[in-house]
């Protein structure tokens, strides 16, 4: 703790997986976050690393397990808009109930749809905190007993990059794509996201979505919750 910190600071490590320019509604966002830090907080912000978004998050969440003092470990990806008063209160709700907390954004694609995995493939914004199987994880608090326990598990992978001699890449597959309830020679396909949520909920942690969060996920189009009420004639 430094001499400046208040005890029972918030640390985060905000990592924001980009090998691209940032949108620039995401911009905006970003740089409401990271000027105006409330107290009780201790934000550190690390932009990119790698193209591939399961590489990235994989070994950001393998610096924050072996390297830091933070408490909670958070993602935001280059292309989601957001309010940083709607960051803060996920990292808090995380730190507080230790559990994995986040927002539901949409796919960008047409008719619209949630990233949010739940057990009947049913999900509505109800303004209210839901438990649900997965996340995506563009916009998610994660506890440090979370991060800590999934990489318990997992084999430390090293990618061959080197510059001047020196490894780059070594990380925890944390995040990483799975195939879970193996049977008969078949089994269900899981993302980077939802592996890891999948993996974080084996180890009894809970994965809680705040519905009372409005994101928007930024392509051609400014794809949003509101889209639900639209219908488009294909």
């Amino acid at each position: 703790m430094s001499k400046m910190e208040q005890p029972n600071t918030i640390k985060i490590l905000l990592a924001v997986c980009s090998h691209r320019s940032i949108d620039v509604s995401s911009k905006l966002s970003m740089d409401g976050l990271i000027t105006a830090v409330p107290k009780g907080f201790r934000l550190t912000t690390v932009v990119g690393l790698e193209a591939s978004i399961a590489k990235s998050r994989s070994t950001w969440a393998t610096i924050f397990h072996r390297g830091t003092d933070n408490d909670i470990l958070a993602f935001i990806d280059d292309d989601v808009a957001f309010t940083p008063a709607d960051f803060w209160k996920i990292c808090k709700h995380a730190y507080e109930t230790q559990q994995i907390v986040g927002g539901v954004y949409m796919k960008r694609e047409f008719p619209p749809i949630a990233i949010v995995k739940t057990p009947d493939g049913k999900f509505n914004f109800t303004g209210e905190i839901q438990e649900v199987e997965g996340l995506g994880c563009g916009f998610i608090a994660i506890p440090r007993a979370a991060v800590d326990a999934v990489a318990k598990d997992c084999i430390l992978t090293h990618c061959g990059k080197v510059h001047d001699g020196k490894e780059l890449l070594i990380y925890y597959p944390m995040f990483a794509e799975i195939v879970v309830d193996q049977k008969d020679n078949e089994g269900y396909w899981l993302g980077e996201d939802y592996g890891f949520c999948y993996l974080a909920r084996e180890k009894g942690f809970k994965v809680l979505a705040d519905t009372s969060i409005f994101l928007k996920h930024i392509g051609v189009y400014a794809y949003s919750p509101n889209d639900l009420m639209i219908k488009r004639e294909v």
